[in-house]
């Protein structure tokens, strides 16, 4: 978590104040947009009223990695959005409202027919009304289809631009956190974890991967190594290792089993039973799920391997034939983390596999 009074000491109220209200709408969920005007807002304002030097601070750095998680949230709805009102969708309600006017143009000539107009005069109008309908038809469909290709070459191109602003606030958040000379490891763990989250949205496994153990290796050093973040972490790269190594990614489901092993334990011997059935619940789910990798595995491999004792030659072999589909990442706090990281609140939020 952001430490709310140095920015304050750095940036002022007002800015803070608006750096805060941004946080709690990405916490609830609501109004993305919203908190995405708000950190643009206040990065500007802070670049054009404050020395250049702000820029190199941990507060400025807070400001891009809030910013970078909301434009990472953006994508994501705009992703759900059109997975669920899709082009064809759209393609369906065109073809509705062209075929509702068609229906409209035979009604008033069926009218007009009615009204004893001349046979003659009749079936030249008619002649005319169809080549112009033909006409208009052709004219309309050909601008929709040129409305929709440009719309689409649009929207991938605002989406391009999005996912480079968004790389952007959180590469230079995280060259910040890493540069200070009074370090904050934990927000830099935190920068790495998002950037871990852009690669899974981008497709880029192995890069996600890779940030994701850089997280692990930052918070292995100022954390508990029974620390739930950490645990989260270790499910999340299990998730970005699936598809390109299944033999590391059951390794790195394994460790999350374990370290939650340790945490049931401890809450046993403190007698905080209520944490301890929280705990045994996440980690009987992860059980399940290494169960059916292993056992997808085996079957894309002809059964020639079992689990995790495979080799590199079926795991390549094995990683675009695996189907199982992970459940979605537990969320991972508690009383008893809360107590001992304070600042690893909201390293492990749900994702989902990319």
């Amino acid at each position: 978590m952001a430490d709310y009074e140095e920015m304050r000491a750095k940036l002022g109220r007002k800015l803070v104040d608006q750096y805060e209200e941004a946080e709690g709408l990405l916490r609830e969920g609501s109004e993305t947009e919203k908190a995405v005007d708000l950190l643009e807002s206040a990065l500007k304002e802070t670049s054009e009223s404050f020395p250049e030097s702000i820029m190199a601070s941990s507060s400025y750095a807070e400001l891009l990695l809030s910013y970078g998680k909301a434009l990472l949230q953006t994508l994501r709805e705009q992703e759900t959005e059109d997975a669920l009102l899709g082009p064809e969708v759209l393609k369906s309600i065109e073809a509705k409202d062209a075929a509702e006017q068609g229906e409209k143009k035979e009604a008033v000539a069926s009218k007009a027919d009615a009204e004893g107009e001349d046979r003659l005069e009749d079936e030249e109008a008619g002649e005319e009304e169809a080549e112009d309908e033909e006409a208009g038809e052709g004219g309309e469909e050909g601008e929709g289809g040129e409305e929709g290709e440009g719309g689409e070459d649009a929207q991938d191109g605002d989406a391009q631009v999005s996912f480079e602003l968004a790389w952007e606030q959180l590469e230079n958040a995280r060259v910040i956190f890493d540069s200070l000379s009074e370090r904050k490891d934990h927000r830099l763990a935190d920068v790495l974890e998002t950037l871990g989250d852009f690669s899974m949205e981008n497709d880029d496994f192995e890069l996600a991967a890779k940030d994701y153990q850089a997280a692990i290796d930052v918070r292995l050093k100022i954390e508990s190594q029974e620390s739930r973040a950490i645990g989260g972490l270790h499910h999340s790269r299990y998730l970005a290792l699936r598809r390109i190594d299944p033999l590391k990614a059951i390794d790195s489901l394994n460790l999350a089993i374990q370290l939650f092993d340790r945490r049931i334990g401890k809450a046993k011997e403190e007698n905080r039973l209520e944490d301890a059935e929280g705990e045994t619940s996440l980690r009987d789910e992860m059980q399940e799920e290494v169960k059916a990798f292993s056992d997808a595995i085996e079957k894309a491999t002809n059964g020639a391997v079992s689990g995790v004792g495979f080799g590199a030659q079926a795991a390549e072999e094995s990683k675009d034939a695996v189907t199982v589909q992970p459940r979605k990442k537990a969320k991972l706090d508690s009383s008893a983390d809360v107590k001992e990281a304070k600042g690893a609140a909201g390293a492990t939020d749900e994702k989902t596999e990319g």
